[in-house]
């Protein structure tokens, strides 16, 4: 209230506009950010040097990566290519490897026919002389 007195150490408010901040200065043994030091180069630019160091010890760490990169990719094509060789001529001895069976299977039909034509033409001959002549009614007849 407007009758107490402040207690001690502390200060009223100031006479005047409440909405105006005071100006605040700096301790007299500070001195302020934007002067130099003795001439010796500011913080900020040897700040910025080694920034700028670190940033091109990464782009080569980048480099040598990506160098490395391409040198395993290049090896892994070239075993890939080598496969690929491979196959293809696996592909061309199996499809041979293939025919060469498929013309055994027909061989082996056209003489598995030949055979039976054979066993056919055997049974029906002995048949045949099996018989007994009409004619003389021997059973091994050369009159016929």
């Amino acid at each position: 209230m407007p009758d107490e007195e402040a207690p001690d150490g502390a200060q009223e408010k100031p006479p005047g506009n409440p909405f105006v901040n005071p100006i605040i200065h700096a301790p007299e043994n500070q001195q302020p950010a934007h002067k130099q030091n003795d001439g010796a180069p500011p913080n900020n630019q040897d700040e910025a040097t080694k920034l700028q160091q670190d940033i091109r010890t990464g782009e080569k760490w980048l480099i040598g990566i990506q160098c490395t990169t391409l040198v395993f990719t290049a090896i892994v094509a070239w075993i890939y290519y080598g496969q690929l060789t491979q196959m293809r001529i696996a592909t061309e001895a199996s499809a041979k490897a293939a025919n060469a069976a498929s013309e055994a299977v027909d061989t082996s039909m056209l003489n598995m026919d030949r055979q039976m034509q054979q066993v056919v033409n055997q049974t029906a001959s002995q048949a045949r002389f099996g018989e007994r002549c009409p004619r003389c009614r021997a059973v091994r007849c050369t009159f016929r």
